[in-house]
């Protein structure tokens, strides 16, 4: 039977419902604590100068009234309990399920390879192989926590965020809604663009790794025939191109960086220049300062939500590479002098 990367993740996501919804609810609960404790300061503020804060009218938006200081401590102290607890079980569950998910994904590709006839195992040298259980892993188990958990975890706190904006102002949240869903658009086309670059560093390293396993496997035989320096030149070939492959992801990487700080700054600009030149956007002083303190409180989880489409990216590559590796013998059952179905080809 084929195996899909799709039908794996649909039967992982069956069978772990509980925990990956522990892992969703307790990583929503961090980032509206976290939000809360920073707009309480302004609470604080407001009933021992007997003031009115900006921050602390947003906690009046939220229907939480606090008026007096031991009030605000208690207050105060219960989120920093309730941030930690539940920031400790958001790092605890993510690891939990990234390392399970790429455990399970790779006690099934070593069962399959384990199970190929020696003649199709051996169209290939064995470090060939030796990526998909490394590499390939970091990028699908980002994949999961970083992308599908993570994402729908901040997107859940981004609407929450979304329904606060909408409180303050109908007209000035569309806005800002709509310039978030051009960024998210922007990014993923952005992010399409890399895939390039990213196929071709994981060539170069494959064939690094594969050199230096073959290499160390014929250690003996090298030395007997004296091919130290043709076997270190070959290397010092592929590591060059390694290094240029990287260097070219890691500019796009760092364009990438640039854009997610350029785009954030650019919407609350945009806002900015609609308040000030628009009727249709006018809003009293108050509610203005308390609208753009919301977006800049949720601009940390906007960051991570335009970082979720290269980590799927990523992920997605290795799960088709994986994908491949795991129907070799099928392919080869079916077209048996085929070789550019296996692994080394692949490369």
């Amino acid at each position: 039977m084929m195996f899909t990367t799709r039908v794996f993740q649909q039967h992982y996501f069956k069978s772990n419902r509980v925990p990956i919804f522990a892992f969703i609810f307790s990583g929503l609960v961090r980032n509206v604590s976290a939000f809360l404790l920073s707009v309480s300061i302004g609470e604080f503020f407001s009933i021992y100068f007997h003031s009115e804060g900006s921050k602390g009218k947003l906690l009046q938006i939220l229907g939480i009234n606090i008026d007096s200081l031991d009030s605000f401590f208690l207050f105060f102290g219960a989120l920093i309990v309730v941030r930690g607890v539940s920031g400790y079980f958001d790092n605890y569950l993510s690891a939990r399920q990234g390392e399970k998910f790429v455990r399970s994904l790779r006690e099934e590709i070593f069962q399959e390879q384990l199970n190929w006839p020696p003649d199709i195992f051996g169209r290939s040298h064995f470090g060939k192989y030796l990526l998909r259980y490394t590499n390939d892993m970091k990028s699908v188990q980002q994949y999961l926590t970083r992308g599908i958990l993570g994402g729908i975890r901040d997107l859940t706190f981004l609407l929450i965020g979304f329904t606060l904006l909408s409180m303050i102002s109908i007209t000035l949240s569309g806005l800002y809604i709509s310039l978030t869903i051009l960024s998210i658009i922007f990014v993923m086309a952005f992010t399409a663009r890399q895939k390039n670059y990213i196929l071709g560093s994981r060539m170069e390293r494959n064939q690094l790794v594969a050199h230096v396993s073959k290499s160390f496997q014929r250690h003996a035989r090298i030395h007997d025939r004296e091919r130290q320096e043709k076997t270190i030149f070959k290397f010092s070939g592929i590591s060059e191109k390694l290094f240029h492959a990287n260097v070219q992801n890691h500019q796009y990487e760092s364009i990438m960086q640039s854009v997610f700080s350029v785009l954030q700054f650019m919407m609350i600009g945009i806002v900015l220049w609609a308040m000030a030149g628009s009727a249709f956007f006018k809003v009293n002083a108050g509610d203005a300062l308390v609208f753009i303190l919301i977006i800049l409180l949720v601009n940390s989880t906007l960051k991570r939500i335009l970082k979720v489409p290269s980590y799927m990216q990523k992920g997605r590559l290795s799960l088709e590479r994986i994908e491949k590796l795991m129907n070799v013998k099928l392919a080869a059952a079916d077209e048996p002098d085929d070789l550019s179905l296996t692994p080394e080809n692949d490369e």
